[in-house]
């Protein structure tokens, strides 16, 4: 059985008990109350009635029982509303105006309540009979006329009062059928909106099982149930952020396979052809040469390649530890590592730094960084390149052929490169490299550049 109806029959199950237990409280307290006024207001016909037989004498004022006998039936039927009594002694019947035989009366009287009389200490019985689809009240006690005790009874029928009951009994079944079932039309249709988010939920798990990614569900209101819908809004927000990185990453690799393919295509293939002829072709000592100088040259760049390639795929999963290191030591390896290349290219390389300057980094890395920086800046035809280490900043500034604005934006993916001329050194893996050593370091890169006046690269802290 689903959550929805589970709750929506016990929703309406508790309603209609709620309901039948206030109609049953109901009747209960109507009734009470109307049988308590007919008992009481029969206690004070009783005790009016009882009272006139007070004026009656003592027997020995009588010649005879059969006397006395006729007197108290006679003046029983002089009295008013004698209709609904009857008077009689042990199992002798003075009068009976009840309509009811007294054998009946007598046998019922097992079930016998009390009350008190008003305006005496006197204490009457009464019950109610169920009689020919009737019910009355009986009312009795023993009563002192003359010198002897009698057997005084009321009998009045509450029938009407017992069918005002029954109406009422019957108008709170309706009206409580009414209610429930209204009440369960109100909580069925509260249910199906407080679920409206879970077949949302559902639906939109469908989706995203399928591909959908972008599947949202729409929250309003403020309960627990949008709670979850928002709480399921971010997840799908996460998901969708991590299965768009890795269909990112995925095409970046389809992107970087293809294009390793594309840039080792050429020289494998020079270098094929280069080996053919020294096996099977005919050369002079000069033109042989030239091909193994050739073959030593391509193998080298591709080394290279394959170098700068598994730099970029490792530094994407590698834990950093970095340690303070003085910008003086970056300083005094850097001139080792570069003196050379920049005597050979008349480059004048100067260094600036602000005293007391350390950096918390892999020094490694970082020195890798700065030398494809100044790379750059050699492959641009630079004649002056200025390395500087401030407090949060290290910059790299040169006066070579810069970089057209287009450009930009574009220089650190992979395999970008500016001349895509055959000729054009490089491989356009570098500043992707560059990137990778910043993101890294938690650090920014920016690249400001002036087309044929010069580059300035700064790496901030």
């Amino acid at each position: 059985m689903k959550l929805q109806l589970k709750l929506s029959l016990i929703s309406i199950g508790a309603i209609s008990v709620a309901v039948a237990i206030s109609c049953i409280a109901v009747l209960s307290f109507s009734k009470r109350n109307l049988l308590s006024e007919k008992v009481d207001q029969a206690a004070l016909d009783y005790s009016r009635f009882s009272s006139v037989f007070d004026t009656i004498p003592a027997k020995q004022s009588w010649d005879s029982d059969i006397a006395a006998k006729s007197y108290i039936i006679r003046h029983f039927r002089d009295i008013a509303g004698s209709t609904e009594f009857s008077l009689q002694k042990g199992i002798d019947v003075y009068a009976n105006n009840t309509g009811i035989d007294s054998r009946k009366l007598l046998d019922q009287r097992k079930h016998k309540q009390y009350i008190s009389l008003p305006a005496s200490d006197s204490i009457v019985q009464y019950y109610f009979l169920n009689l020919e689809s009737k019910t009355y009240l009986i009312m009795y006690s023993l009563v002192e006329i003359g010198d002897d005790s009698y057997d005084l009874s009321l009998v009045r029928d509450v029938s009407h009062s017992i069918d005002s009951i029954r109406a009422l009994a019957a108008k709170c079944v309706a009206a409580g059928t009414a209610i429930t079932l209204i009440t369960a039309v109100i909580v069925w249709r509260l249910i199906i909106l407080a679920f409206k988010p879970l077949r949302s939920m559902q639906s939109s798990a469908d989706l995203i099982s399928h591909g959908q990614y972008q599947s949202r569900i729409t929250v309003a209101g403020g309960n627990e149930i949008s709670d979850l819908a928002k709480s399921y809004n971010h997840m799908a927000e996460s998901i969708e952020l991590q299965i768009t990185g890795l269909e990112t990453a995925n095409k970046e690799k389809e992107f970087l396979l293809a294009a390793i393919s594309h840039e080792m295509k050429t020289p494998v293939t020079a270098i094929i052809g280069y080996a053919h002829a020294l096996r099977h072709a005919k050369m002079s000592d000069r033109q042989k040469q030239e091909a193994v100088f050739f073959i030593d040259s391509e193998c080298r760049r591709l080394e290279r390649l394959s170098s700068k390639l598994i730099q970029l795929i490792t530094l994407q999963n590698i834990q950093l530890i970095t340690s303070r290191v003085p910008a003086q030591e970056l300083v005094d390896r850097l001139k080792i590592a570069l003196h050379q290349s920049a005597n050979q290219a008349n480059i004048q390389l100067d260094f600036e730094l602000e005293s007391g300057t350390e950096y918390d980094i892999e020094i490694d890395l970082i020195m890798c960084l700065i030398t494809n920086f100044y790379d750059n800046s050699r492959k641009a035809k630079a004649t002056s390149v200025l390395i500087r280490f401030d407090k949060e900043e290290i910059s790299v500034r040169d006066n070579g052929s810069g970089i057209q604005k287009e450009h930009l934006d574009k220089i650190i993916r992979p395999f970008y490169k500016i001349d895509e001329s055959r000729s054009s050194e490089g491989f356009g893996l570098g500043l992707s490299l560059c990137k990778l050593i910043v993101d890294l370091h938690r650090a920014t890169l920016s690249i400001d550049s002036v087309y044929r006046e010069g580059t300035t690269i700064k790496i901030s802290f």
